[in-house]
């Protein structure tokens, strides 16, 4: 089986499931350029082979509210680097209408309709199933809150402050968690502050798969009892221990400004990906089977520590808009199963660090100009290789911490680049003369202002790059902004 860039009518194709399975997709058919894919009815522990796809049929999901649609998607752009052509055979036909979407819909599909099939008791998929119109009350023990019944997501909080009134519940000291009973599609949970009782809560409601926890207070977190796919957790550079699900994705560590330190202890029986984003732990523990390791908005990062930790790597990003300087950058070489690699703004990489054998993919935006030919070099047998952004020493101390500096370059209107990067140094030099314990959030709600009165000239590329940024400033302001609460403020100042 080898990787395959392009697509072809008749086109099979593997994909790693994030648990550690496998699932499979076929393209169907040609539209305006674009592939329509069919998500295929079949999961295993090993890649597929060409005769184990014959019989395989168009998959029908029905989990949650889907009701038995064949999953045809129109997507666009290439075949993931992460897929592999399995061989060609006769295209599957489907006369139902597709809808579109992109390629890492097919294997989130596979995988959730797994687990609803074989893993969710029939009970909560009947209550799921269960009708659920108007509005009801809701009181945790700190006053009740009045909510559509149909809420898939709530935020738990002590206060409403920078909260969604659509979704807020206020959180008592000591919450009665059985009155979320009565949301039957809740899936996803934001909780700030401690919230004694919610892990057992967990354990009985199978629907939950996702959780967001912030100011915790915990040392210890035991999820090993519940549904949960993805789970984001504060870290403050303390010892922290968490035990999750045996079918699990993605466990984010999200420090409120950039906090190292600590021993982060996992337990999982399951293969998943692990984030870092602003947090950087001394030493990480039972994280042998993580295989995808993402770390955002570390400006300094200790490479070695984490070659040595996660042994089983495949796919590593590391970078941000702001420069990430790695510390250790040869111990990239150490990653013996890296397939998969993503560097953005990492300007101390050495081609001789990179694992040329286990590479199938490589991705780097934002290096030396100086070493771009001995990148090519080195990479010269990697099938799929993408190096953008070479800059020049000059430019680079000119201009690298500067996430909008390359706007103009990139097709942006003049006057915007020069309005972007005048709203990051002016909010930069801001939070830098901010006392310890005033609060940044003026500042940054002047940043996004600036962008508001130019947006239309804001695409979704940029609204996200604008969201990035605001993000490396949030970790930049320390705890003078909880990071939460920011979140909600950027989509409640933004009108791009």
């Amino acid at each position: 089986m080898t990787p395959a860039k392009k697509s072809a009518v008749g086109s099979l194709f593997a994909m790693p499931l994030s648990d550690g399975q496998f699932g499979a997709c076929q393209v169907v058919g040609i539209r305006a350029g674009k592939a329509i894919v069919a998500t295929l009815d079949w999961i295993g522990r090993k890649p597929p082979t060409k005769a184990a796809l014959a019989k395989a049929k168009i998959l029908r999901a029905d989990h949650h509210a889907w009701r038995g649609e064949p999953e045809v998607l129109v997507v666009d752009g290439d075949v993931p680097p992460s897929f592999v052509f399995v061989g060609e055979a006769p295209a599957r036909s489907c006369d139902e209408e597709c809808g579109s979407g992109g390629w890492s819909a097919v294997p989130l599909q596979i995988l959730l309709n797994w687990r609803w099939q074989y893993l969710i008791p029939a009970k909560a998929k009947r209550a799921y199933s269960a009708l659920a119109s108007g509005q009801i009350d809701v009181d945790l023990g700190a006053g009740p809150s009045t909510l559509a019944k149909a809420s898939r997501q709530l935020a738990l909080a002590p206060s409403s402050r920078n909260q969604p009134e659509s979704i807020y519940v206020a959180l008592p000291p000591k919450p009665d968690f059985s009155a979320l009973d009565r949301f039957n599609k809740l899936t996803e949970i934001a909780v700030e502050g401690p919230a004694p009782g919610l892990l057992e809560y967990l354990s009985t409601r199978p629907i939950v798969g996702k959780l967001h926890w912030t100011n915790h207070g915990c040392r210890k977190i035991d999820l090993g009892k519940s549904w949960l796919r993805e789970l984001t957790v504060g870290w403050t550079g303390t010892d922290l221990t968490i035990a999750l699900p045996e079918q699990f994705d993605t466990l984010s560590i999200v420090a409120n400004g950039a906090n190292h330190g600590g021993t982060l202890t996992v337990r999982c029986a399951s293969s998943f990906e692990l984030e870092l984003i602003s947090a950087q732990p001394d030493k990480i523990g039972g994280c042998e089977r993580v295989t995808g390791l993402v770390v955002l908005a570390v400006p300094r990062l200790k490479l070695a520590p984490l070659a040595r930790q996660l042994p089983a790597i495949q796919t590593l990003r590391i970078g941000s808009n702001s420069p990430t300087k790695v510390v250790g950058i040869k111990a990239l070489a150490t990653f013996q199963h890296l397939e998969h690699l993503t560097l953005y703004n990492v300007y101390d990489l050495e081609p001789a660090a990179l694992p040329t054998k286990s590479l199938r993919n490589v991705s780097i935006d934002g290096t030396r100009a100086s070493i771009v030919p001995s990148l090519k070099a080195r990479l010269g047998g990697v099938s799929r290789v993408e190096i953008r952004g070479a800059r020049t020493d000059r430019w680079i101390s000119e201009n690298a911490d500067n996430p909008f500096r390359r706007w103009q370059e990139d097709g942006a209107p003049a006057a915007l680049t020069r309005d972007a990067v005048k709203a990051w140094k002016q909010a930069l030099g801001a939070i830098d003369a901010l006392g310890p314990r005033a609060s940044a959030s003026a500042i940054l709600r002047r940043f996004i202002t600036i962008f508001n009165q130019r947006e239309s000239d804001i695409d979704t590329i940029r609204a996200e790059e604008i969201a990035d940024a605001f993000d490396t400033l949030v970790a930049h302001c320390g705890s003078r902004i909880d990071a939460r609460k920011a979140l909600v403020l950027f989509d409640s100042w933004r009108t791009f």
